[in-house]
């Protein structure tokens, strides 16, 4: 079995009508957001932004390399430790049992 430390990134879930024309429109130009009510949430930004995305936040999720969110939780500190602790395991099966190889060097 191998196992290993996935690179997770925890966003931000914004709750839309919490949110300023002017904020969507700048996460939209400036950030490349697809979904504005879905941003990283260490991005350095001007503390305006910051105060507004803080008020809207609902949720804290975890991010994959390829963008696909892998859990939610309602508090920072839930989405940290589970980040902190996430872990991706490779193994393989045979008949239903896993099968371990073990290379011996000669």
């Amino acid at each position: 079995m191998i196992t290993a430390k996935p690179a997770l990134t925890i966003y931000r879930v914004l709750e839309r009508s919490l949110l300023s024309p002017e904020f969507i429109e700048h996460v939209k130009t400036a950030e490349h957001a697809v979904d504005p009510t879905f941003v990283e949430n260490d991005r350095p930004r001007d503390y305006l932004w910051s105060d507004e995305i803080v008020a809207a936040t609902k949720a804290f999720a975890l991010v994959d390399q390829n963008g696909n969110r892998v859990a939610e939780f309602p508090t920072l500190a839930e989405a940290e430790a589970a980040a902190a602790s996430a872990t991706v395991t490779f193994g393989v099966q045979v008949g239903g049992k896993e099968a371990v190889k073990t290379a011996a060097k000669g």
